[in-house]
């Protein structure tokens, strides 16, 4: 099982955490798409890239609604112009992303279009791009001035929750990307992937696997309601709470003795009855950080649902578990959003006690 990290999609942050998960042992460095919770994660991946020369970087998730697909295989072949052979592009319809805006994600049709254009760019040069009723052959120009690089390959990842997703990563991708610790659904959304690369003539046996989750070690004398467990893991926990204010996850997923907690925290994310225009800034204000009138929505049953938390052993077994349902790789994502050196803190922290041991 490779070990991953999502590094703060903070320019002042970028390049120094993107060589400290490096130096530690990380394989790669992801970087969330977020243009109105973050900054530029291509501006963000420019400064990882400048910085690193080993550990792989992906954006996770690039969101197909916010670029025209030309221009996201020009970004991305741009930072593999920086970093050759060490870049992944992660794509999806942005549900997560465009949430944060009250938006809806990009359709399937759409989509798929995205991901076909994309990949010929990236693996050919070239491709035919629809717009506006005009049907055109795109092809990167100049090359050989070396300002992108599409000689040194760059896989393509695709995000998906739902099945009909998932199939377009087994019908064009190069890997898979998921979220969670839950083995059967991961399970199931990898057979999808399968599945639908044998329909398309692909190999589909060794499929990369990507899941983000936050993890962490106990050690001896920490609970989950020590404050390091809080603080380390807080934000993100509840990044999970507002995706079922917002009606991304559905709470038939959630389980029952977490629903008071949810139904709570909606109620205190909602307080100030917004306009209906303005509902989602209410939800997703803050999201990835943790304020202190929050920190009693962080419970230990929370915990223990949202993220692999135990001692050694017990986070140990619960990765091989995940191994065993398809997944290859954990990009661990507590203290994602901090301040000072928190973040910084739980990498060394979760290398310290994980890296080489699994």
């Amino acid at each position: 099982m490779e070990l991953a990290t999502y590094i703060d999609p903070n320019p002042k942050h970028a390049g120094p955490q993107a060589k400290l998960a490096e130096d530690l042992g990380f394989t790669t460095a992801w970087f969330g798409d977020l243009p109105m919770g973050f900054a530029d994660v291509y501006a963000c991946m420019t400064l990882a890239a400048i910085n690193t020369t080993k550990i792989k970087l992906g954006t996770s998730i690039a969101a197909a609604p916010w670029r025209d697909p030309l221009t996201t295989a020009s970004a991305i072949a741009t930072i593999n112009a920086i970093a050759p052979g060490r870049t992944i592009l992660g794509f999806g319809s942005g549900a997560f992303g465009r949430a944060l805006t009250g938006l809806p994600p990009l359709k399937i049709r759409e989509l798929r279009n995205q991901i076909q254009i994309i990949r010929g760019l990236l693996r050919d040069g070239e491709a035919m791009h629809e717009t506006n009723g005009k049907r055109v052959k795109v092809r990167f120009l100049n090359r050989e001035l070396g300002s992108v690089n599409i000689d040194d390959p760059i896989p393509i990842y695709v995000a998906a929750s739902a099945p009909r997703v998932a199939a377009l990563a087994g019908e064009f991708a190069d890997g898979f990307i998921t979220g969670g610790k839950f083995g059967e659904l991961i399970s199931f959304l990898l057979g999808q992937v399968r599945e639908a690369a044998r329909s398309a003539g692909r190999t589909a046996n060794a499929f990369p696997c990507m899941s983000e989750i936050a993890v962490f070690v106990l050690r001896p004398g920490e609970t989950l309601e020590s404050s390091v467990v809080i603080e380390s893991l807080g934000g993100y926990v509840l990044v999970i709470l507002k995706m079922f204010a917002d009606g991304l996850l559905p709470e038939q997923f959630l389980p029952d003795d977490l629903k008071p907690i949810c139904e709570a925290y909606r109620q205190f994310l909602l307080r100030k009855a917004p306009a209906p225009e303005e509902r989602h800034l209410a939800i997703w204000d803050g999201c990835f950080t943790l304020s202190p009138d929050e920190r009693r929505f962080v419970t230990p049953e929370l915990l223990k649902w949202a993220a692999i938390i135990g001692t050694r052993q017990e986070v140990i077994d619960e990765i091989k578990a995940l191994e065993k349902s398809g997944v290859t790789q954990i990009a661990v994502a507590g203290a994602i959003v901090s301040k000072g050196a928190a973040a910084e803190q739980y990498f060394v922290r979760v290398a310290k006690e994980l890296i080489g041991r699994v």
